[in-house]
């Protein structure tokens, strides 16, 4: 295995749900929350969780493969992430580090490693899905990030959550969004055809003091079929024991294609 080949009892409890009070000063309605201070919020909301250790579990289905390994994570935004992954009966699969524009991916079971600069096409060929470096930090963060500076296309009301569509170069990006949690709960981009092109949701959450990340992200490319799912069993935010280190073997061999 390897790490390229590595989802009427209770309607009165919704009811009181629904009835809940939101946050002060978030208000469903568009002509009483503004657009611009619903980004603010929501990302003065992202911006208090600065780092992020945690465990749970990530699953890939693509048409090539599926499987779902362990995870050990530390996170620390904007852009470094490691991440341990361990297989069946606690067998240690390989880590994946990525920060500050370089990636070192190392497969125990192969005793093989790569590293470079985490392009698009660099990743796709050591994982599965097409994912960014942004897209990595987003999947092990549960964290979408509105764009900055910008006027959204559209703003409203839906399913009792507020959408936010903004323009993502020559793309359309939609955000669905909580108004008590203030949390992304469904993310779409779209190209000039309508076509999806990634599509991002979240789901529950895991809170401490007043902070909380989603329990469970998944991202989807539905295009090619591909889909991994990240699901949190704990976490700790904004701890200041991280470590990004790990070994690799003298004796490892780099995977062709790689520098």
């Amino acid at each position: 295995m390897s790490i390229r080949r590595l989802a009427v009892l209770f309607l009165p409890l919704i009811a009181l749900t629904s009835c809940a009070p939101r946050r002060e000063g978030v208000l469903l309605d568009t002509t009483k929350t503004p657009a611009l201070r619903l980004a603010a919020m929501v990302r003065a909301a992202d911006a208090q969780i600065l780092t992020l250790r945690g465990r749970g579990s990530i699953a890939f289905d693509t048409p090539e493969m599926g499987g779902t390994v362990a995870f050990d994570l530390s996170l620390r935004k904007p852009d470094s992430v490691l991440v341990s992954l361990e297989g069946p009966f606690g067998i240690d699969v390989g880590s994946f580090f990525l920060g500050h524009g370089h990636f070192v991916l190392y497969n125990s079971m192969q005793n093989a490693f790569a590293s470079g600069v985490p392009t698009r096409a660099t990743l796709r060929s050591l994982i599965p899905v097409d994912l960014t470096s942004d897209e990595i930090v987003s999947a092990f963060s549960g964290s979408f990030p509105l764009p900055a500076n910008q006027e959204p296309l559209s703003y409203s009301v839906d399913d009792d959550q507020f959408v936010l569509e903004y323009s993502c170069g020559e793309d359309t990006c939609a955000f669905r969004i909580d108004p008590e949690l203030l949390m992304v709960r469904h993310y779409t981009r779209t190209d000039h055809t309508g076509a999806i092109v990634i599509e991002g949701e979240t789901t529950g959450s895991i809170e401490h003091s007043g902070q909380r990340i989603p329990r469970r992200v998944i991202l989807s490319m539905p295009q090619e079929q591909r889909r991994v799912t990240v699901v949190f069993s704990a976490a700790d935010f904004n701890t200041d024991d991280l470590s990004f280190s790990f070994d690799i073997p003298p004796n490892a061999r780099r995977m062709n294609g790689t520098q």
